[in-house]
């Protein structure tokens, strides 16, 4: 990981990339039949997917600069809480905004 966190979140963007290519591989070959309803089912489930990553990754991206500018917190212990919200984005970021942000404010 380089000194600003550029590097997890470029990992993960191309994790997103590599889900939506698979997605629009499926919607490419939905749209060659003749099944409108499927394909119309295919496009609202590869917006919705479009918009959970990309909300999940605006989640982690508030979570990285919130621990980054956090002063409650030693380097190590950011370095920690950063690491858990590389390995487990969903319930890392909800765990700091939840437990995490506030641990050190109320202690």
């Amino acid at each position: 990981m380089n000194r600003d966190g550029v590097e997890p979140i470029h990992r993960l963007t191309g994790e997103v990339i590599i889900l939506l290519d698979k997605y629009s591989a499926v919607l490419a070959a939905a749209a060659t039949e003749d099944n409108t309803p499927q394909l119309i089912v295919t496009i609202v489930l590869f917006a919705a997917l479009a918009v959970a990553a990309a909300a999940l990754l605006a989640l982690v991206i508030a979570a990285l600069l919130s621990i980054a500018r956090s002063t409650s917190y030693s380097g190590i212990e950011k370095v920690c809480w950063a690491g858990i919200v590389i390995i487990f984005p969903l319930v890392g970021s909800l765990g700091w905004f939840g437990v995490g942000r506030r641990m050190r404010e109320v202690g």
